[in-house]
Formats: structure tokens, sequence, C-alpha cells
């Protein structure tokens, strides 16, 4: 029985979470959920491993105070990496998850807390980088194993990151990152050719240092030119590592979570047919890249998260680290924009775009002539792949209401909002204004003169000026003329059906 009731339990939790596992839950008040990969060389003349990572209270100036971690004095002194008494980019922190993530089903989502000590105008003296780490070892890293270049990947493989700049000004707030070197096998930056690992350093993919280059899809490196870190408030931050897309939001963390933003995205297919995937990166990003990026690669495994502190000498203090993983064929589905266009007068285009597919169903599109009785349009079959979809609705009704239910794969349902669509009227004769007019003339042409009219200018006395064809809502600029009455003609296949006096007058 008590069987039956825990089955009962976990199947209720399951739909009422969308499966949601939390790996990770850390607010700092000890340093047992982490792994401090300061101990794992001896640094700064000490004769043992000693932690540069300190844990505290930081409060900003809102009064907003988390328990976080930061690095100690002695770390921030010793965070170089071209001395073997330095801290060689060690001073980060790991979380191992507890087995390894496939990706092509999952989707992992890392939330923190950071405020900086200072802003600067490169954003590099006090970067935080998390980073994604395949391959990753048992346990961690072993003491000692930063010094020996010879060990395959001791740290694992960084195959996706975020850098979080402590810039002062605009430009290249953030930066995402797939991969790292010159080839599709990742690995962390060495010092020279050794001696030893720089496990905090990656380079982007195809060798430089990520965003010196110009902007994913020709380099390996998408940049944020949204205003990022603080050092007076707390900000808070989500990366969503989703199977075939990566983004970031923030917001102040004294804020709601509906107050999240998304500060940039990477579209990351996989390269199975690289001539789809690079169309599918160009449509995304708005881009028309000719080739995929340098040594373009999707990574289908994580088995880890990296939090790295540059230091240098700029502290950053982190804080409520939360990491969790869900299956994709269980994530809510939602509706990022649904709109209607008036497309001519008797056609009507119904956009919309949701923000994960995977979970995606169908689309139902509903329209009503009164706003409360709706009847069915269509039936739209959602493409797992596809987030955008259309569907060009013809009628001749001028006033019409829509709205979408959307159907996920376990039977749910939710409606969008309700648009109202109205098609302006068409004048029932040609209309010229404004009389007088300051230079520019504004024509109205009904609907039923299939073809361009010709309007023909003329001065007082006669004497032809200008024509110009008009169609629609139109206008016609009267350039170069003086102060006067004018006398507009508008024809009809030759046949003149309006005639009308215009007073130009100077503004």
């Amino acid at each position: 029985m008590k069987n039956i009731f825990l089955l009962v339990h976990l199947a209720l939790s399951c739909l009422y979470s969308y499966c949601q596992t939390v790996i990770v839950a850390d607010n700092f008040n000890d340093r047992s959920k982490f792994i401090d990969n300061t101990l794992l060389t001896i640094w700064g003349g000490n004769g043992v491993p000693v932690s540069g990572i300190e844990l505290g209270p930081k409060t900003d100036n809102f009064g907003l105070t988390y328990n976080g971690v930061s690095l100690t004095s002695a770390a921030i002194t010793n965070s170089g990496y071209t001395s073997a008494s330095s801290l060689k980019t060690m001073t980060a922190i790991d979380y191992e998850f507890p087995s390894r993530i496939d990706r092509s089903s999952t989707q992992v989502k890392v939330e923190f807390d950071a405020i900086w000590g200072a802003l600067d105008g490169s954003g590099e003296s006090g970067r935080l980088v998390v980073t994604l780490v395949d391959e990753y070892p048992d346990g961690g890293a072993t003491l000692g194993q930063v010094d020996d270049v010879g060990l395959t990947d001791p740290f694992g493989k960084p195959v996706y990151n975020i850098r979080l700049r402590n810039k002062s000004s605009g430009g290249k707030n953030a930066l995402m990152l797939y991969g790292a070197g010159t080839s599709t096998n990742p690995e962390w930056e060495k010092y020279g050719s050794g001696p030893w690992w720089l496990p905090g350093f990656s380079v982007q993919s195809g060798g430089g240092s990520p965003g010196s280059g110009t902007d994913y899809p020709f380099s390996g490196t998408i940049c944020s030119y949204t205003s990022t870190a603080s050092a007076t408030r707390w900000k808070h931050f989500t990366w969503v590592i989703k199977p075939e897309r990566l983004e970031v939001y923030q917001r102040n963390s004294i804020d709601p979570a509906s107050s999240d933003v998304l500060a940039f995205f990477m579209e990351i297919p996989t390269n199975s047919d690289p001539a789809v995937a690079l169309s599918r990166i160009n449509a995304a990003h708005g881009t028309s890249a000719a080739t995929l990026p340098p040594y373009y690669n999707w990574f289908g495994y994580g088995e880890a998260i990296r939090f790295y502190f540059r230091g240098a000498p700029v502290n950053a203090w982190l804080a409520n680290v939360t990491i969790t993983s869900q299956p994709t064929s269980t994530l809510p589905l939602k509706l990022s924009a649904f709109k209607v266009n008036n497309e001519s007068k008797e056609e009507r285009k119904i956009s919309w775009s949701v923000e994960d597919p995977t979970s995606a169903k169908e689309f139902i599109i509903e329209q009503s002539y009164d706003g409360r009785n709706f009847q069915k349009l269509s039936t739209i079959e959602s493409q797992e792949l596809i987030s955008q979809y259309s569907f060009l609705h013809r009628s001749k009704e001028r006033k019409s209401y829509y709205r979408l239910k959307l159907v996920e794969k376990n039977g749910n349902f939710f409606y969008s909002q309700i648009i109202e669509s109205e098609i302006p009227n068409s004048p029932s004769r040609i209309r010229l204004y404004p009389n007088p007019t300051t230079g520019i003339l504004y024509v109205d042409v009904p609907d039923h003169y299939s073809k361009p009219l010709v309007l023909r200018v003329y001065d007082f006395s006669g004497k032809f000026i200008q024509a110009n064809e008009v169609t629609g809502r139109d206008f016609v600029q009267l350039i170069g003329l003086r102060e006067g009455i004018y006398l507009i003609e508008v024809l009809n296949n030759n046949e003149k059906i309006l005639s009308q006096r215009i007073q130009l007058i100077n503004k």
C-alpha cells in the first residue's frame, strides 16, 4: 500500500513540476556541495593546500543580503597564471552531476546571483565564467594534476560556457561560446605549451580570445550588448541549456522572476546535416553566413558545472546556485508571441512562436465575429524543431477575432489572448489632402480601382508640371514650386475622373 501511495505521489509531483530534478541547491551555508579547485594546487608560498575561497554575507547598496562565496584577498593576490606559485586559474568551484546528462533529451537550467566589487572598461578583470563540462573525472581532479600536461583532460572538457564581464560601459558585456580550441575536441588552455594547465581559460572555437572577432556564426562566440554586471546590486542570472539553443536571462535579484529579460542566445542545432544546421543558425540570428562557424560541433553530454572567478584584481560574489534538469518531453509549452496582420483587404496573416516546441502536439486557430463564439479555422501540427508558425486566413469580413489553442502532447491545452483585427474601410471616392498643402499631397484611392491612377499637376495658367502614379493610400511631392494655386487632375485609363484646385503655401 505504501509503494502504491509513493508511486501516486511521484506521478503527481512529476505532473505538477513537469518532472524537474534539482541537481544542486547551494545557499553556501557550508562547503559541502561544491568542489574547491584552489585546494588542488600549492600556491602563494604555502607548503600545503590552502583554500582561496571564502564564504560569508554580502549586502548590496539596496540592503539585499545573500550568503555567498568569493575569493580571499590572498587568492586575488595570487590569481595570475604565469608563475609556478600562482593559482593557475584554479580559482573555481565545481558542481559534479550525479550522472552524465544526455542533452538530446534534457534541458539543464543554471541559476545564480552575482555582484562585483567594481566595474571597469574591459570587464575582464573580474569576469565570472560558467562552463558546462563533459567527461568530468569522478570526484573532480586531484592535487597536482594541474602541473601534468601529459594527462588527458584531467579537468574534463569545456563544451559550452558563458562569460559575464564586469564591464562599466557599452560593448560586449557578456559572451557565450561552444567548444574551445582548434578542433572539434575541446580542451582547457595550457600555459604556453606547458608546463601546466589553465582550467579556467578556454579560447573560442577556431582560436583567439573570445569576443575578439565578428559575432557568431562568423566566429565561435556570440556577444551580449545588454548591461550585465553590477557593483551596486545583486543580479540574478539564468542560463538555460536546451538541446539546440542556449539562452541567458537576467534581472535584478530583488525583482520577481517575471522580470527576467532575455539578454542573448545561441542557436546550436545538431550538425548531422551541416546545411540544415547552417540554415537554422542563420534564420535564428538573422545572419547570412556561408559556412558553419569554425570547428562547429554539437556536444551531446554534460557532467558538471564550473564557476571560475578571474579576480585580477576585481572580486566577484556568487550566491544561490541552483541547477536543475528536466526531460524535454515534459517541458511546459510557452507562447512567446501571437499577432494578426492585415495582408490585404481579404487576407490576414496569423503568426505565433513558442519558446520550446518539443512538448507541443498541435495548434488550433479559432476565429469569431463577435469575440465570444469561436469556430475552428485550421489545425497546424507541431514540428519539434520549429518554433515559429503562421496561417493565412482569407475573409471578406472587415472585423474578426482570433485566438490560438495550444495543445501539448500530454493532452493539456491552453488558449492565447484574443486579438481583434479590423481592415479599414476603403474610401468611396478619391480624396486629395491637405488643402492648402506645404508640399506633400496625400491621395486616397478606393480599392475598386485595380490599376494605378495617374495624377497630373498643372499651374494656374494650364502649364503641365508633373505626373505621378498613385494607388491605395499614397502621396506625391510638389517640389520646387512657388506658392500659388495649382490644378490637379486624376486619370483612369486616360479618362479624367477628378479635377481639383490645390493651394501650395510655404512653411
